[in-house]
């Protein structure tokens, strides 16, 4: 019976460390810190796709502008894009596509920015455009791969990334936390389990609803560290091959208690396994006639030729060197003439 029991157990603990989360009603910091880990570790290898849609308030507007009075009472901007993040390995893909600006204008070809770390470098197309023309499209390159994240990826959405942060730094030195199951938010029926860590100069407050299952999942999270808060919820997972992957989600932030800028994504495709991401989506093909930065060093490669095309279809007296090279000649002119005002007047005094 002893033997039974022992056995029991070793295939209790066996499956535990076979499956990828081992649920337990015990709840601790080094728990959750696991759990949330492990979840962000499942975006790797990752192909998703989805909508985002943006709004920056009249708030936002007013808090950043020169002259805050001047700006329209609704003044809100929405931006409804389209995105897509892949990652494999150490290979990393951002892409953020949305309508084009082109001299203020809207293009009919999208505006696409990508950028990608194949393992070696960061290269990016910037979606702009050399000398502010489209025909001369500009590159950067770096080996910090950390510029390749130029994007928010599913974990930073759902608020999995600052979570972990501050599970990891956690001190109990400079901070206080309070860990316990919570029967809901605002009497749903959902059972939670809740979390709030603050610093002890009150610089900055977490509070996390969790799900009280294997998973952990957010269902509500608020950050707040100085005059900002920021905010995860609507958050909704999809279990896929067991794993809990981001399906939707709303994120904000607020200043000073207004809502600055508001966040509503939902994912319209999905690959986590890594033999049906092509290799192909971690390169970008330059063009030859690209101009490239090299973002470490701060120099640039340029064919020439480009240049002069440009340069010899603007006119003469609209180029900017033309201008600056007729005050350099007129300051030297002036140079020469104080230079040899007492010979000038010299001469004019012997010929009187």
């Amino acid at each position: 019976m002893q033997k039974l029991g022992l056995l029991c157990l070793l295939c209790v603990l066996s499956s535990c460390n076979n499956s990828y989360f081992c649920y337990s009603d015990e709840i601790s910091l080094d728990e959750l810190k696991n759990i949330v880990k492990q979840r962000i570790d499942i975006c790797n290898p990752i192909w998703v796709k989805y909508q985002l849609n943006t709004t920056y308030t009249t708030a936002f507007s007013k808090r950043i502008a020169n002259k805050p009075n001047d700006v329209a009472d609704d003044a809100n901007v929405i931006f409804d894009v389209s995105m897509e993040w892949a990652q494999k390995g150490d290979r990393l893909r951002f892409v953020c596509t949305s309508p084009g600006i082109f001299n203020g204008k809207i293009v009919e070809q999208p505006k696409e920015d990508i950028y990608v770390f194949d393992g070696k470098l960061v290269i990016n197309n910037n979606s702009a455009f050399y000398l502010n023309d489209p025909r001369y499209p500009l590159y950067s390159v770096s080996s910090d791969k950390m510029k390749a994240k130029a994007y928010e990826s599913l974990s930073d959405l759902s608020g999995d990334t600052v979570l972990y942060r501050i599970l990891s730094t956690f001190n109990p030195q400079k901070q206080r936390y309070e860990l316990k199951k919570q029967g809901s938010i605002d009497n749903s029926s959902l059972g939670l389990i809740y979390l709030y860590i603050e610093n002890i100069d009150q610089s900055e407050k977490l509070f996390v609803w969790l799900t009280d299952d294997q998973y952990r999942t957010i269902n509500k999270l608020e950050f707040v560290s100085g005059r900002a808060k920021y905010t995860h919820d609507e958050v909704i997972y999809k279990i896929v091959n067991g794993y809990p992957i981001l399906n939707s989600c709303k994120t904000s932030m607020f200043f000073d208690g207004k809502l600055n800028e508001e966040k509503i994504l939902n994912v319209s495709f999905m690959e986590l396994k890594g033999n049906k991401i092509p290799n192909s989506l971690f390169t970008i093909k330059i063009p030859k006639d690209a101009v490239v930065q090299n973002m470490d060093t701060g120099t640039s490669f340029v064919d020439t030729s480009i240049i002069k095309g440009y340069l010899d279809s603007i006119p003469l007296w609209k180029r900017p060197s033309f201008w600056l090279l007729g005050c350099v000649n007129l300051i030297l002119i002036g140079i020469i003439i104080y230079s040899c005002r007492n010979n000038i007047k010299l001469l004019f005094t012997k010929k009187s």
